[in-house]
């Protein structure tokens, strides 16, 4: 499974970069994001981590709020995208091939652990959660981004948008999203499509051993401007999960 996933996302890493590169560029776009941020991580630099950073939107903003990160991707191609971008808007992140399950960094390495539209596509969540305990500080926090992509039932207008949405990017950004459907195979295949979230999330969260878990089903509306909306509201409300590792203080 995990060379599928590596194959989808090289192929498609050039179309995907031009949505990342529209928002890097707006600042609309970006400031929601960066809010978020400031919501959930301290407004000091910090070391932040990355995981399955794609053509590094969220590094950039981080690296532009200031914080010290690293990132890292399976995917070569989108890699090669996130250098570019990071140098086209002038910031330094340390961009590396890395497993999300099986991270290149020592223990108790990172302030703050973060990633956007990862965690459904990884084939062993737990092993993937473990990684990410593991290499935060006592204290440190994980913050992830996520979606109902795949699992339940869509209804006829879902259907209708998705199809609308497609349409829509074609125009706008001469991208054609037909060929970039799932096989039905793999995608039933992954533990997410199956999934209640984020309730099943903030699960895996706690038996990573993170403490004050909590989940919002709110991040479209803090994100999303009205093209993304008519881009991607059609999969339904994003999410936030967070959690943070002990430090040994707590009563």
């Amino acid at each position: 499974m995990k060379d599928c996933i590596i194959q989808y996302w090289n192929s498609g890493a050039n179309g995907y970069n031009k949505g990342v590169q529209r928002l890097l560029h707006s600042h609309k776009e970006n400031s929601g994001w960066k809010s978020v941020f400031s919501e959930y991580l301290n407004e000091k630099p910090l070391k932040v981590l990355d995981v399955g950073t794609g053509p590094g939107s969220m590094s950039i903003l981080l690296a532009e709020m200031g914080h010290f990160v690293s990132a890292v991707d399976l995917s070569e191609q989108m890699l090669h995208c996130a250098r570019e971008n990071a140098k086209e808007c002038n910031v330094t992140v340390d961009f590396k091939v890395g497993d999300a399950e099986n991270l290149p960094f020592e223990d108790n390495s990172f302030d703050a652990v973060v990633n956007r539209w990862v965690l459904w596509t990884v084939p062993n969540p737990k092993a993937a959660l473990s990684e990410w305990t593991r290499v935060l500080k006592p204290g440190g926090r994980l913050l992830i981004f996520d979606g109902n992509w795949y699992s339940g039932e869509k209804t006829c207008v879902q259907k209708a948008w998705k199809h609308g949405s497609r349409f829509y990017t074609l125009l706008s950004e001469r991208r054609n999203m037909w060929k970039r459907d799932m096989d039905n195979t793999f995608v039933d295949g992954l533990w997410s499509t199956h999934a209640k979230r984020p309730e099943d999330d903030c699960t895996l969260f706690r038996n990573a051993g993170l403490i004050n878990v909590e989940s919002s089903l709110d991040l479209n509306k803090k994100v999303y401007t009205l093209s993304d909306y008519l881009r991607q509201g059609h999969w339904g409300d994003t999410f936030i999960v967070t959690g943070v590792k002990p430090d040994g203080t707590e009563k």
